[in-house]
């Protein structure tokens, strides 16, 4: 595989949660090749900027890229780790180069929202997945990346590599276990985008539930940028509604005792593999992959349901179990390995090694 250039694409903005995968991805190549190179491309913010550049941008995107790969080397592997609306044009101009493309899915089958231009979004996805997948059943040279073998059904080609989400490199080495003593008040934390899937308001009252029943001895933050209804304000919910620095999302992570993710519905997580890479306990719904990170009582919880009544429930195995978060944090700092870029790089390895023809 030394001989080999691999390319790691992704389009979003420098910081964001899908170019920080773009560069775990570009840390499991590097485990087995010298040469990865990873290219970012932020075409924009919102629906109407990517109606445009489908458009305008399918043939300047093309050449953007191809002056800055090697595309002319029979070696060369692009790897694309996320798929904007326009992003079918894209891939069939490399499809007609003969380039051997691998392309993340993160989401099989879309994350339906509750408001009207989120499910348009989500109907113009669908068709994107259907017809990158038509493009990786006809072409040889274009494959599928899931996270999951339960993600297979929804994927109709047989150009398939199973590889789970990576922990970062930088974070493995973590080995701090979170504690909680006496003296210490609770902490749950919910932190990420402000979406209507990931139950943010399941969690903001089901943590004025909890702590009307346990005050002084909670607390409860909720990190990151949307909007978020609140019916009443509580004073053990602390509320940062802005986007997140890296150094603040990892502050708050350290910070907890807990992370929280009511999701629900989902694919995977990368507030999860954060979470997971820094020994810290989690509580989250079996929606989508999520169940599969997680060892039910040993690193965490899985509860079956979305709802105020659960998380409260599962909050309690918490409060005042001094010992249980530090055993689960040791157990967690054991158990992350698994998700290590080694081990995930390996699994590309054998699959470019065997499957893509050059």
């Amino acid at each position: 595989m030394n001989r080999k250039e691999i390319y790691v694409i992704h389009f979003n903005a420098p910081g964001s949660g899908m170019a920080k995968y773009a560069e775990y991805i570009s840390e499991c190549y590097s485990q087995f090749n010298d040469k990865v190179s990873m290219l970012g491309y932020n075409s924009g913010k919102s629906i109407y900027s990517e109606l445009y550049n489908i458009i305008m941008l399918k043939r300047n995107s093309v050449i953007h890229w191809l002056q800055q790969i090697n595309y002319h080397n029979n070696r060369t592997i692009i790897h694309f780790t996320d798929t904007p609306l326009y992003f079918s044009f894209l891939l069939k101009y490399f499809c007609a180069l003969k380039i051997n493309c691998i392309v993340t899915i993160h989401d099989p089958i879309p994350h339906l929202e509750n408001k009207i231009i989120d499910n348009f979004k989500w109907f113009i996805m669908y068709l994107l997945n259907k017809y990158i997948y038509y493009l990786s059943r006809n072409n040889s040279n274009i494959h599928i990346h899931l996270h999951s073998r339960k993600q297979n059904k929804f994927v109709k080609t047989n150009h398939i590599v199973f590889a789970e989400h990576p922990i970062s490199s930088k974070t493995m080495d973590y080995s701090a276990i979170t504690k909680y003593t006496p003296k210490s008040v609770l902490h749950f934390a919910y932190i990420g985008r402000i979406e209507y899937y990931k139950g943010v308001d399941i969690f903001y009252d089901s943590a004025i539930a909890f702590s009307q029943l346990n005050p002084e001895e909670v607390k409860f933050t909720i990190a990151g940028r949307g909007r978020i209804k609140m019916h009443k304000k509580h004073d053990s919910i602390n509320i940062i509604n802005k986007y997140l620095t890296e150094q603040e999302f990892e502050n708050i992570v350290r910070s907890a005792h807990v992370i929280v993710l009511p999701y629900r519905n989902a694919t995977q997580s990368g507030v999860l593999s954060y979470s997971l890479a820094h020994n810290k306990p989690v509580i989250s719904t079996n929606a989508g992959l999520l169940g599969d990170y997680i060892k039910h009582g040993i690193t965490g919880y899985i509860i079956e349901e979305a709802s105020v009544a659960e998380l409260v429930r599962t909050y309690s195995h918490f409060l005042h179990a001094y010992d249980k978060i530090e055993k689960m944090s040791i157990a967690t700092n054991a158990y992350k390995i698994k998700y290590a870029p080694k081990t995930i790089g390996n699994c590309l390895k054998k699959y470019v090694d065997s499957e893509l023809e050059f």
